[in-house]
């Protein structure tokens, strides 16, 4: 079996393409070359060069302490959609208002095992009060007690249902899906197409 990986995705806008999807003020480096892309799909690096870390200077520290950014946003195309894979912090170069919103949210209600859930994230819109409530093992819904008429459900995590697991295991979302997954690149469009329907 193929290691799992966490993925971060977002769902493109109908009509939305790469160009409308990135901030005009973005630095990352476009159609990088890779040997695994699916095909179609393009790859937007992150790469910054090193800096000293401010903590070095802080304390004193005599040594040659440096750190960079890296990361990348992976676009690829379905039949009909574009979904755009985040690494690092790279989401950030991503136009607000180009993905669609609560996308992971609603796949994380259809794929998650009700009985099987980690941890939510409520909002109480009258006074913004935000909750996030964890459990040591997976439980069921009920146990995460919330008011369903004062409340808006914002994050929800826990294990996939078993006829999810053939290609996503653990699974996450809000605006974005996070999932664990052992997918093989060039198997990115395929998870992408399932995870439309």
């Amino acid at each position: 079996m193929a290691p799992s990986h966490y993925f971060s995705i977002y769902l493109l806008k109908a009509n939305c393409d790469v160009a409308l999807a990135l901030r005009e003020e973005h630095d990352l480096i476009p159609n990088v070359e890779a040997d695994h892309l699916p095909e179609g799909a393009s790859l937007y690096l992150a790469e910054d060069e090193p800096r000293p870390v401010w903590w070095k200077k802080y304390f004193g520290i005599d040594r040659d302490l440096r750190q960079a950014f890296k990361g990348a946003l992976v676009f690829v195309p379905t039949s009909d959609r574009v979904f755009a894979f985040s690494f690092g912090r790279a989401y950030h170069s991503l136009r607000q208002g180009s993905y669609e919103p609560d996308f992971g949210l609603r796949v994380t209600l259809n794929a998650v095992d009700p009985n099987k859930i980690k941890n939510t994230d409520i909002i109480e819109p009258v006074n913004a009060r935000r909750q996030r409530t964890q459990v040591p093992v997976l439980s069921d819904l009920t146990l995460f007690d919330f008011d369903h008429d004062n409340a808006v459900l914002k994050n929800l995590a826990g294990k996939a249902r078993d006829d999810y697991t053939h290609f996503v295991r653990n699974v996450s979302g809000q605006d974005n899906l996070r999932i664990s997954s052992d997918v093989q690149a060039t198997d990115l469009p395929t998870l992408c197409e399932q995870l439309l329907s």
